[in-house]
């Protein structure tokens, strides 16, 4: 470990004191399960306070779900890229930052946004009492929004991107109509106003672009599931054409209140609306940007996932003791098509192996979801079905052929918090057929595999207080009665031993609260003898200082944190300076 430890790390004096510490957090583990079984128990009928429902109520189901997966573990500026804090962020600005772009009549549009050059690539518009005239989807094959007020020249000088430099057509259509009051035929509530860039549905990677910035911006305006009406200001697509992820929106966000502008449009008339809510852009959808050096998996994609998969009732099944091997196939009209693809696939097969070929494209979406769920190490050349690796259980791996130019799936691997790779060998964006290098892809999956098999380290620490107290258990027994003791030798296996730093051990009941952390973790493993075998990793985890802070008197001494700073030269100051975060030493040990 760091300087604080002088000498080695197994003398039976620290070893002794160790086993005392792990019999302490035993008793306290014990302790909180036992006050936690009460808690839960039964006894006489209780219902939550009026303080718990209004707080619970505050708090919308999106957000719960970005919250649970964002405990503040990682740097600041991992939160504001892909966790709470940025649709916080939103809410806040939008509440107090925002410009008033067209008012004075009965009529508003407000947004927050950030301009530069006249260009705004992120922003949350609002407008309130607008409306459209139907007859004009005819020309338009969209609808236009009027106001009853009188739009800023500022407003006017401003290009709001949808994506990829087009334009936000709702925005750059707005009319002013300042005095002019509609012959409303219907009145909608709230709506969610916005152009499918995938029209059809086919690329799971460009409809999410949309699908998590909508989710985004449900959760910064506190919106529930079937709060708004998605208007999807295009024409109807043939269903025939379209394929099943374009059921997403409405079955995830808007249950039963999906409209397409020409639906919209047939009774004719003018349409008026209590409420437009312009959401963020495509174009901030953070799965297409870097990942920031030191943050972990993505609060919002996993809060995203959750619900995808709670919505479709999606129940994996455990891993077992062989690696489930999903290979994506890609279909007629692609680029990148492997033409010895059932040769590759029975060259994987046994040695422990479940493989299976799919095809997504031509899957029900619950098919879909089902089999990227139950998949442990996913398999394909670059393309858009890769999308479903945010499914994989935690412990999944992902093996890309690659263009040798594209990212987008480690990225989102690092996102969803799991293992990515691209394999050694590589293959054009636009060539059509391609033959997969079996030798090279088998030395792949082999690797991959051995990974795969490797037990989970938080998995071994939760079990580890259980396993010594076993280990005591057994010790006492045999001292006491000699006679219980195996008569034959002990095995020759290797011992893995994790020592982990904490900001505090929870409190009086050890229960864990927000501030206790994870500083330090190092591995060791030794012989049934306690020889060192091997060392390390030995990691640092960054925690922020509001962590730190939290810290017991006992623990900022120890760890040397006073006054809200790190003492030089001692294990506070190292976290204060570390990149690695809790995911990221998951990973390296």
């Amino acid at each position: 470990m760091k300087k604080r430890r002088r000498g080695k790390l197994f003398p039976w004096t620290r070893v002794n004191l160790r086993y005392r510490c792990v019999v302490a957090s035993v008793l306290v583990l014990g302790m909180w399960t036992a006050v936690y079984t009460l808690r839960d128990a039964p006894i006489g009928p209780r219902s939550e306070s009026a303080a718990e429902v209004r707080q619970r109520a505050l708090v919308s189901l999106f957000e719960r779900h970005i919250a649970r997966y964002d405990d503040g573990g990682q740097p600041q500026d991992c939160g504001l890229l892909a966790g709470l804090s940025r649709v916080e962020k939103y809410r806040r600005a939008f509440l107090n930052s925002f410009k008033v772009y067209c008012d004075g009549g009965g009529s508003e549009l407000r947004c927050y946004d950030k301009t530069k050059g006249g260009v705004a690539r992120n922003y949350l518009c609002e407008g309130r009492s607008l409306y459209t005239h139907t007859e004009e989807v005819q020309e338009l094959t969209r609808l236009r929004f009027y106001g009853d007020c009188c739009a800023s020249e500022a407003f006017r000088e401003i290009k709001f991107i949808d994506c990829e430099e087009k334009k936000n057509k709702q925005l750059a259509e707005f009319r002013d109509a300042l005095g002019v009051q509609p012959d409303c035929s219907r009145t909608l509530g709230t709506v969610v106003v916005f152009r499918t860039r995938e029209t059809l549905g086919r690329n799971p990677w460009h409809s999410h672009e949309e699908i998590l910035t909508l989710f985004m911006t449900m959760a910064a305006l506190e919106l529930e599931p079937g709060d708004a009406t998605l208007l999807i200001n295009r024409p109807k697509p043939d269903a025939r054409k379209t394929f099943p992820l374009l059921g997403i929106y409405e079955t995830l966000l808007a249950p039963g209140k999906t409209v397409y502008a020409d639906e919209l449009a047939k009774a004719g008339g003018t349409v008026c609306f209590d409420r437009v809510i312009f959401p963020v852009p495509p174009e901030q959808a953070f799965h297409t940007k870097l990942p920031l050096e030191g943050c972990g998996r993505s609060p919002i994609l996993m809060a995203y996932r959750q619900h995808l998969m709670e919505v479709y009732r999606i129940a994996p099944t455990p891993p077992s003791g062989e690696p489930r091997i999903t290979v994506i196939s890609r279909g007629t009209g692609f680029n990148r098509r492997a033409v010895n693809e059932a040769e590759m696939v029975k060259s994987l097969q046994g040695q422990g192996r479940r493989v299976q070929l799919v095809k997504f494209g031509e899957m029900k979406l619950l098919q879909q979801l089902e089999v990227a769920a139950n998949t442990d190490i996913l398999l394909g050349v670059h393309g858009a079905a890769l999308w479903w690796l945010v499914l994989l259980p935690d412990c999944g791996r992902v093996l890309e052929l690659g263009t040798g130019a594209d990212g987008h799936y480690r990225n989102l691997a690092t996102f969803r918090g799991i293992s990515h790779t691209f394999l050694d060998q590589r293959v054009g964006h636009t060539t059509r057929e391609f033959e997969w290098d079996l030798k090279r892809l088998g030395a792949s999956i082999v690797e991959a595999s051995s990974k795969w098999h490797k037990f989970p380290v938080w998995s071994f620490v939760q079990l580890l207080p259980f396993v010594v107290l076993w280990r005591f258990v057994r010790k006492w027994t045999r001292e006491l009665f000699p006679s219980m003791a195996p008569r034959t030798k002990t095995n020759n296996g290797v011992l893995l031993w994790v020592d982990c730093e904490m900001t505090n051990l929870g409190d009086a009941y050890g229960v864990l609260g927000e501030t206790d952390r994870l500083l330090e973790v190092a591995l060791i493993v030794t012989d049934k003898d306690l020889n060192v075998l091997h060392e390390g990793p030995d990691l640092v985890i960054h925690q922020p200082n509001e962590v730190l802070n939290g810290m017991n008197d006992w623990c900022r001494k120890q760890f040397g944190w006073e006054n809200g700073q790190p003492v030089p030269g001692l294990l506070g100051e190292e976290v204060v300076k570390s990149t690695i975060s809790e995911g990221e030493a998951d990973r390296q040990l």
